[in-house]
């Protein structure tokens, strides 16, 4: 735990120096997702998103999350819009088909 907490310390303080810094929002929202604090996550990929809406990595990531949150529908928006900047990026498919048929178990 204490390499996320300092993980987390260096991307505070670049959003300190720089808030328009969108990656440093993005990679802040991973760490706060692999801890478990899923909605600060998602505060974090919003906020890099609306700074760069075209960051293909923060939509990807929001998806994960809402994955993990059971949020499938949601999920699936965020993927098609990582996809939608990169169809070619074999991973984001998989992850978007992998939500698709756990939505159509449920």
């Amino acid at each position: 735990m204490g390499e996320y907490n300092l993980a987390l310390e260096c991307y505070e303080e670049a959003i300190w120096v720089d808030p328009s810094y969108y990656m440093a929002w993005n990679n802040k929202g991973t760490i706060l997702g692999l801890i478990g604090e899923y909605n600060s996550a998602i505060d974090c990929y919003d906020k890099s998103l609306q700074i760069n809406p075209d960051n293909m990595d923060s939509w990807f990531n929001k998806g994960v999350v809402l994955f993990d949150l059971g949020s499938y529908d949601d999920s699936i928006k965020c993927y098609e819009n990582a996809l939608g900047l990169d169809p070619n990026y074999a991973p984001r498919l998989a992850r978007e088909r992998k939500c698709v048929k756990r939505d159509e178990t449920l």
